[in-house]
């Protein structure tokens, strides 16, 4: 038979082997009944919380833990839930004090007329360009990404914006700094629990802004962690769910919010699948960038709030865009560029062609070609097959020449550190498929392959023959877009690199090139000053 508040505040210790306690804030369960409503719950923590009088915070600790144990008793659920919200309707001062502080994440406030779309863009293009080493297409991209934050509820896809280096100090987190002076809610963190994250994005839908990704995704919780970004990337799928509670009740909990991550060295293949990456490098012996004061960042909040605005206004019509995407990118690429591309139609201008070359040279066949290990395999053997000019090839042929492959893993493969083996290859090729089987050479009965064993493989997962070379943005393009700035020394720098390159690419490549150098200000004019 279960006893009441009465026993608990008057009786001995018979109540759950709890000791006998004064009357004081507990008394204000005075008679409370099992089982009560939980409108009598809450008329009586409310009358409790009022009762503190200034108690301290090993006393309200103390009344915490026997208010629970009696409402649990009573068969309340949730009952240290319910205890804790009460006392957090105090002064704030006591038991659920917490360390740290609050997290203050508020909308931005909208600019108070409407935005000129050229000039926000213009504004927030030059902010990339004048303060960063970025390559040819980044400075386009990372502005219609910030304004893609700032309207995220109108996109159905969210890429992760991905800065990758090959070692530190190459300007990432000058990128996330600019980037989290602009976007709406920038929450900016290098070490964060799979609980934090998830509970964050649900409460304040907040910028992600993920410094030194590098670390985190080698740690306990990688593959949590990792789970949780990949989640996030369509809308639909976007969700978490976690069971909460003293009765464990599954709870949905949201992971859709824009992210940047910055990392020294390649993401994991699942998220890269689903970023768009930013190649960084270190500024060489002859680029220049201005130079910006942290303290300072607070003069970019109007544009912060034109974006906010800009997105406010324009919103209901980019949720209902549908922009045509460029032949040349895959499927998940085009998925990834889809609210980007409609954002910059509905810019207008230069902005629509700007945009697609961007996603050529940022998200092209070259920069985006798979290179998992079954994949890279099945690029490998199409060469071997190409260089011996034969429609056969025996297994063991097949991981001698892999053997051979320096820039490859094939030499030292596996956990052996050991050239690969007919029957590793055979391993690797199994889901595509395809099997050794027994094939004539010569004379010779052999277990190996036919070339036309590949062909669906080839046709379905390595680029197509023909397709045009995209200029790699590590090469030498890769420096400051901003041509014609009064700091700018890099003879490359300047307007007749576009000219100069429309001999050496094709004709679509060399006007990408032309985008990327083109300038948003005028010769020695520099749009922000810190």
């Amino acid at each position: 038979m279960k006893v009441g508040a009465d026993d608990f505040i008057q009786g001995g210790g018979d109540f759950a082997g709890a000791p006998r306690v004064e009357p004081g804030p507990l008394a204000a369960l005075h008679g409370l009944p099992a089982n009560p409503s939980l409108e009598e719950i809450e008329k009586r923590l409310r009358a409790m919380a009022a009762g503190l009088n200034g108690t301290d915070r090993l006393g309200r600790a103390v009344l915490r833990e026997r208010a629970t144990q009696l409402l649990k008793s009573l068969g309340v659920p949730r009952a240290l839930e319910l205890v804790e919200a009460a006392l957090g309707l105090s002064s704030g001062v006591g038991a659920l004090e917490h360390q740290g502080k609050a997290l203050l994440l508020a909308d931005p406030e909208p600019w108070p007329e409407s935005v000129n779309p050229t000039d926000l863009a213009r504004q927030l293009r030059a902010l990339f360009e004048e303060f960063l080493i970025l390559p040819a297409g980044a400075p386009v991209f990372l502005t219609l990404w910030v304004l893609h934050a700032h309207a995220h509820d109108a996109a159905q896809v969210s890429p992760l914006c991905a800065l990758v280096s090959p070692t530190k100090r190459c300007g990432k987190t000058r990128v996330l700094t600019l980037i989290g002076a602009v976007v709406p809610r920038p929450l900016t963190f290098a070490n964060i629990t799979v609980a934090s994250l998830f509970r964050t994005t649900e409460k304040y839908k907040p910028t992600l802004l993920i410094d030194e990704a590098d670390t985190w995704l080698r740690s306990d919780a990688a593959d949590a962690l990792r789970g949780m970004l990949n989640s996030g990337h369509i809308r639909s799928g976007a969700v978490a769910v976690r069971c909460e509670g003293e009765d464990r009740e599954p709870r949905q909990f949201s992971t859709w919010a824009p992210k940047v991550t910055a990392c020294i060295g390649r993401l994991p293949d699942t998220l890269e699948d689903r970023a768009i990456v930013v190649p960084m490098r270190r500024k060489g012996p002859g680029e220049k960038v201005k130079a910006f004061r942290v303290d300072r960042l607070q003069a970019l909040d109007p544009l912060r709030r034109k974006a906010w605005r800009w997105a406010s206004d324009n919103r209901p019509a980019l949720g209902q865009a549908e922009p045509p995407m460029p032949e040349e990118l895959d499927d998940r690429a085009q998925d990834n560029w889809s609210p980007l591309l409609a954002i910059a139609d509905r810019l207008g201008g230069e902005w629509p062609a700007w945009a697609r070359d961007a996603a050529r040279l940022l998200s092209g066949p070259d920069r985006r070609q798979d290179d998992t290990a079954s994949t890279q395999l099945l690029a490998d053997i199409q060469r071997i097959f190409d260089e011996r000019r034969v429609d056969r090839l025996a297994s063991e042929v097949i991981a001698g020449d892999l053997a051979r492959l320096e820039d490859r893993p094939w030499p030292e493969w596996g956990r052996s550190a050991k050239p690969i083996t007919p029957r590793q290859i055979a391993k690797l090729l199994g889901p595509f498929e395809i099997r050794p089987k027994t094939i004539r050479v010569g004379d010779h009965t052999l277990r190996g392959y036919h070339l036309e064993d590949f062909a669906d493989a080839f046709s379905r997962y390595l680029p197509g023959p023909g397709s045009e070379p995209v200029p790699d943005p590590q090469q030498p393009q890769h420096t400051r877009a901003g041509a014609g700035l009064a700091d700018t020394i890099d003879p490359q720098q300047h307007g007749e690199v576009a000219d100069q390159r429309s001999n050496q690419t094709g004709r679509n490549y060399a006007d990408v090139a032309a985008v990327a150098d083109q300038s948003p200000t005028r010769p020695g004019e520099h749009v922000y000053e810190f």
